[in-house]
């Protein structure tokens, strides 16, 4: 392999695993691994290419493509740590869940300084309701990628599953430092404060998410239960009308 090649592929090793973390919404993840597609057909890096298409598939709902894709890219760097990342992420979706964690732990074993595939392992553990492994998966996460907003969030959300409020409530504030332009663990906060009965400090923080993202439905929604409980009714109801604006619009037409 010529040294551009090894270049690039250290480039797209390093745009998945650092700037990755900063995308939150389908639509640009999306574009992200198209993006990461071309670059590597470009270079005739024909595993990386796979495994991109692969999370673009996968995104868009497209399985059956997205787990073809996947294992062609194992195939050809059956030590591709993201490849393995990518699939078990399909498998999931598949709700073939031992399948998935195999391939999480596998991707692991080959690259263990990421923090991707143990994001993903605990998502996974969540989902099966294996709380304290996925805790777990989230503490590595979170010390080999402290820039990594995800794992707070998740973090905070187990744990407020769990009635441990004051520990969500820990998580979802350290989600807000570390990423303090996201919306969403800004409205995960106000969902807290406002079940401890904090209306002030739960409005704060919904007031916050809605001036990150002024489109989310969700801060709406919890600002009119805030503002309803301190009987500042035409507000309140004027900021669920606004929520359920914006959740028509993100309907998909019939």
């Amino acid at each position: 392999m010529s040294d551009d090649r090894i270049d690039i592929r250290a480039e797209l090793r390093r745009r998945y695993r650092h700037d990755y973390r900063l995308i939150y919404t389908k639509r640009d993840r999306i574009a992200f691994f198209v993006e990461l597609r071309r670059t590597a057909e470009a270079a005739g890096l024909a595993a990386w290419a796979r495994f991109a298409a692969a999370m673009a598939a996968w995104l868009r709902r497209e399985l059956d493509d997205a787990l073809a894709l996947a294992e062609e890219a194992i195939a050809l760097a059956p030590d591709c740590a993201c490849a393995w990342t990518g699939r078990g992420n399909v498998l999931q979706s598949l709700k073939r869940h031992a399948e998935a964690e195999a391939d999480y732990r596998r991707a692991i074993a080959l690259d263990p300084g990421c923090a991707h595939p143990w994001i993903n392992l605990g998502n996974l553990l969540r989902r099966l309701e294996r709380y304290d492994e996925a805790l777990a998966a989230y503490t590595r996460a979170v010390a080999l990628g402290p820039g990594y907003v995800r794992p707070w969030i998740n973090t905070g959300t187990i744990l407020l599953d769990l009635g441990r409020r004051a520990e969500a409530l820990a998580a979802y504030a350290q989600a807000t430092e570390v990423d303090p332009a996201y919306s969403h663990p800004w409205n995960c906060k106000g969902n807290v404060l406002l079940l401890e009965g904090w209306p002030e400090e739960a409005l704060r923080a919904y007031d916050r998410a809605i001036a990150l993202e002024p489109d989310y439905p969700d801060p709406w929604e919890g600002r009119s239960r805030v503002l309803e409980g301190l009987g500042r009714y035409g507000e309140a109801t004027a900021a669920r009308a606004r929520a359920e604006t914006l959740r028509a619009a993100a309907q998909p037409l019939p």
